[in-house]
């Protein structure tokens, strides 16, 4: 098939998951507004506010926030205005993400190289979609293109819709073209606690596409399948599948616990990532 067949056959297939969208989320929100009516013979009172909450989170309404004020420059003088204060928090994000890595390419070399699987290049199968869809939590914030995982998991009900969604992550499997809407992302700041006016108090989280988490999770419970199989750390706790910070903190509770009833003597160097490097 020609190039200008597959970019005919790609926008069919957008505007037809669009379609199931526009439908998904009528369904949708019908649904939550059956749930809150009072008229309905099994009417509860706390799934009723359950609905509300969830209908508020889909149709993007949310509670007091606190609003960003005047901003700490470097040299220690405050911004006056929402453009000055956002173009000082710009520069503060920018030093800490944007600095260009130094490493040595050569030490790259030294790592010791995994067996390769080829089945990790295998095209996505309905049920792998399927597997991704359900593992995702309802209420989560959509990325630039406003699909939410709400939307995901309603078009997974039909047989048309897992097939929409099916056939766009082939595409961007087949062609290894990511599309532009999953490739962007939304910056969203969140307030800390203390003085606001200091860049360093508010947190930044990441808002991305959720078709473009749909492909990245079907990679990602691959290539962990994989490291499983040819072999990890023990020690390492984090990325993997029912570990996590608990299993360390047993494991160094367990062995200060021992060496203090038999009076030994037990050394615990914390490193504070953040001051270590500093474009974390």
């Amino acid at each position: 098939m020609s190039n200008k067949h597959n970019r005919a056959a790609v926008r069919r297939a957008r505007k037809a998951l669009q379609r199931e969208v526009r439908g998904a989320r009528a369904r949708w929100f019908k649904k939550r507004a059956d749930e809150m009516g009072r008229g309905n013979p099994g009417f509860n009172p706390v799934k009723a506010r359950e609905a509300l909450s969830a209908l508020m989170k889909g149709l993007g309404v949310a509670g007091p926030r606190r609003t960003m004020g005047s901003i700490r420059k470097p040299g220690g003088e405050l911004t006056n205005s929402f453009e000055e204060s956002a173009a000082a928090l710009a520069d503060h994000f920018r030093g800490q993400f944007d600095r260009p890595a130094e490493f040595d390419p050569a030490a790259i070399e030294l790592l010791p190289s995994k067996p390769t699987n080829p089945l990790l290049g295998k095209a996505p199968s309905l049920s792998d979609i399927q597997y991704a869809v359900k593992k995702f939590k309802r209420g989560k914030s959509p990325g630039g293109d406003r699909i939410t995982t709400d939307f995901l998991l309603a078009l997974i009900e039909s047989d048309a819709g897992l097939l929409l969604l099916h056939s766009a992550v082939l595409e961007f499997w087949h062609t290894r073209q990511v599309p532009r809407g999953w490739s962007q992302a939304a910056l969203k700041l969140i307030p800390k606690s203390g003085d606001l006016k200091d860049p360093a108090r508010w947190r930044p989280i990441t808002l991305i596409s959720v078709m473009g988490k749909l492909a990245a999770s079907i990679l990602t419970r691959r290539l962990a399948q994989h490291l499983e199989q040819v072999g990890v750390a023990e020690t390492q706790n984090g990325f993997r599948a029912g570990r996590g910070c608990a299993d360390g903190y047993f494991s160094l509770r367990t062995l200060v616990d021992k060496r203090f009833e038999r009076g030994l003597g037990t050394y615990i160097v914390f490193a504070d990532l953040i001051k270590s490097y500093q474009g974390l």
